[in-house]
């Protein structure tokens, strides 16, 4: 994965805001040793508490703002093609110096399937640098262990490619609000299965202790996540009649911490911000101001959901 490049990449993976509305905060438990979690797109659905959420961050580099983001929560609504679906907006766009140096305006959309988990099933999103737009179509078919992807640039003929993934795949954002959704703990790993549309990845993402961080809403008192990265390859099975079979994979390179993160210890779960080390310095993201998911929705249950 890159880290020159101010794509979604870091922006999805750490800059997803929140909080639902305080309640009891959850105990910090230490453990001796190390809890490993797994996926679990099951339980996604029920776990979700954002509707209606939206969030900005400030992103600097060498401290200063390069970078202002956002990403915008909607409801359950039905898609024609999809299906039943969350939406969800991420924009980020650059700032001061660097929108001289560098400008960047990018706009995504991702579909997140409610029979899916909670997980992005259609994103498109559009790479504005410079005044040249690239578009990324993404469709995700997990029944059939396929990501599909088109490239669309002006005057070129469009790209389409095709990568075989296992099941539990989540993106960047997914992965985020996953986390959100889950019981922290000091000690306890996330093992998440993810694509970013260039690269098949595993991430680990383990709790490594608690910290105040300082944002423009004051001090958050956060755990802290560090987040490690190991590329995979991915082989399709030969195919056995109908039948989808999952495919094999293997690492292409060697685990690499690229990340933290900060989520907050009270029941908010709020995404404090991120560190992320870049080639030209240390990015930081750091939560700027926040709407707060509706407390007015109530979402369809999933059996009621078509």
């Amino acid at each position: 994965m890159s880290h020159t490049r101010l794509r979604f990449r870091p922006l999805a993976a750490l800059a997803a805001a929140v909080a639902a509305v305080a309640a009891t905060p959850p105990p910090v438990r230490a453990q001796d040793a190390p809890t490993v979690v797994f996926a679990d797109p099951d339980g996604g659905y029920d776990r979700f508490a954002w509707y209606g959420e939206t969030s900005t961050y400030e992103i600097k580099i060498l401290g200063t703002v390069a970078v202002r983001a956002g990403i915008s929560v909607g409801y359950v609504a039905h898609d024609d093609e999809l299906g039943a679906v969350v939406p969800m907006q991420i924009v980020g766009t650059t700032v001061g110096f660097f929108d001289t140096v560098y400008p960047i305006d990018n706009t995504s959309l991702t579909l997140l399937g409610v029979h899916d988990g909670l997980r992005a099933i259609f994103t498109d999103s559009d790479y504005n640098e410079r005044d040249y737009v690239t578009r990324f179509i993404i469709r995700y078919d997990r029944d059939q262990y396929l990501h599909d992807l088109v490239q669309i640039r002006p005057g070129h003929p469009d790209r389409p490619r095709r990568t075989v993934i296992p099941r539990d795949l989540y993106d960047d954002l997914g992965m985020v609000f996953d986390i959100r959704g889950r019981d922290l703990a000091v000690g306890t790993q996330f093992v998440y299965h993810t694509h970013d549309g260039e690269e098949l990845s595993r991430f680990t993402v383990t709790v490594t202790g608690t910290e105040a961080v300082y944002t423009e809403l004051g001090y958050i008192d956060s755990f802290v996540l560090e987040w490690v990265t190991e590329p995979l390859e991915s082989v399709a099975a030969l195919p056995f009649g109908d039948v989808a079979l999952p495919p094999a994979f293997r690492p292409t390179g060697d685990p690499e911490p690229v990340a933290k993160s900060y989520v907050s210890t009270d029941s908010r779960r709020l995404l404090v911000g991120g560190d992320v080390p870049t080639d030209i310095g240390n990015m930081t993201i750091r939560i700027t101001s926040l709407d707060a998911p509706s407390t007015a929705y109530s979402p369809p249950s999933l059996e009621d959901v078509p």
